[in-house]
């Protein structure tokens, strides 16, 4: 991107990142009983927009390592008493509060689950604490979605008709498109 993707400005909210956090933030304090954020690249430019509970900043000193040692760094901060994490990355700023709602009739679960749009997965997803073990113990270098790779049966995806769970901002052309839609 050139530079940090989650403070890029977007309409009805500071940046990306607290554009995702809307979507989320009225889900707690029920079903949500707590929310991390993990941070890595830039996170002294990142935490003043995650002052506050319920928000608890998590931060990975091996972020450099990839998306997966930040998931397991999250999964290590889960209480407890929670059966299930959702896992969602920040760049998400077309999520809908509603779409979120939906997934969660789904739980309690025994597989993985993501929503899919027009048969692609997209995000969040539901990791049931059984699996935390099969997603901590990946390797350096491994991708999250290797366990599901490794057994399909661990995966339920749910088909939505909601194109933002796909509209991550990977790209300069991702975020104009994102831009675009929220207009």
């Amino acid at each position: 991107m050139g530079t940090n993707k989650l403070l890029l400005p977007w309409p009805d909210a500071e940046n990306v990142l607290t554009a995702t956090l809307a979507a989320l933030l009225p889900l707690y304090p029920s079903p949500l009983q707590s929310i991390h954020v993990v941070t890595g690249h830039e996170s002294e430019k990142i935490e003043p927009f995650l002052q506050g509970p319920p928000i608890q900043i998590v931060h990975n000193p091996h972020h450099l390592d990839g998306m997966l040692s930040s998931l397991q760094t999250g999964l290590q901060q889960v209480p407890a008493q929670a059966d299930v994490a959702m896992i969602l990355p920040a760049d998400l700023p077309l999520l809908q509060t509603h779409t979120l709602r939906h997934l969660l009739t789904f739980l309690p679960i025994h597989q993985a689950l993501a929503p899919a749009f027009q048969g692609q997965r997209g995000h969040p997803v539901f990791l049931p604490r059984h699996l935390f073990e099969a997603m901590l113990a990946l390797p350096k270098g491994a991708q999250p979605r290797d366990i599901f790779r490794q057994d399909p049966s661990r995966l339920l995806e749910i088909p939505l008709d909601s194109p933002e769970i796909l509209a991550d901002i990977d790209t300069p052309e991702a975020y104009q498109r994102a831009l675009h839609s929220a207009r």
